[in-house]
C-alpha cells in the first residue's frame, strides 16, 4: 500500500470520526447538538455512514470494516442522552445508521473479488 493512499486514508478516517459524533450526538438529542428526529435526519446519518465506510472500503478493500467503525464507534455517544430521555425511535435510528454502514463497508470492500471472479470467468 502506499504512503499516499495511508495518508488519504487516515485524514477520511478522521473526518468520519468527528462527523459520526456530531451525528451521533444529533441524533441523540445532546444539549446544543439537538435536532428533531425525522426521516431527513435518520436519511442524513444513513448517507453520511454510506459515504465514509464505502470509501474506505472502496480504499482499503483488506480492512473493509474500519470505515463503518470510525464512524460508528462516536454514533454510540448518543446512546446514553437518547435512552435518558427515554426516546427509544433515536436509540433505533442510530443503530440503524450503524448496520447501514456497515452493510455499504461489507459491500464496497469485497466489491473487488466480485470483479476479479467476474473478469476471469
Amino acid at each position: 500500500m502506499r504512503v499516499v493512499r495511508i495518508i488519504i486514508g487516515v485524514i477520511i478516517s478522521l473526518a468520519a470520526l468527528f462527523s459520526g459524533g456530531g451525528t451521533g450526538m444529533a441524533m441523540g438529542g445532546f444539549g446544543i447538538c439537538a435536532m428533531d428526529f425525522g426521516p431527513g435526519l435518520l436519511a442524513g446519518g444513513i448517507i453520511e455512514g454510506d459515504i465514509f465506510s464505502g470509501l474506505l472500503a472502496l480504499l482499503w478493500p483488506k480492512v473493509w470494516w474500519v470505515g463503518a467503525l470510525v464512524f460508528s464507534l462516536p454514533m454510540l455517544l448518543g446512546v446514553p442522552f437518547a435512552a435518558s430521555n427515554r426516546e427509544w425511535q433515536r436509540i433505533v435510528g442510530i443503530c440503524i445508521c450503524i448496520v447501514c454502514a456497515f452493510f455499504v463497508a461489507f459491500a464496497g470492500g469485497h466489491l473487488d473479488s466480485l470483479a476479479k471472479k467476474s473478469s476471469a470467468g
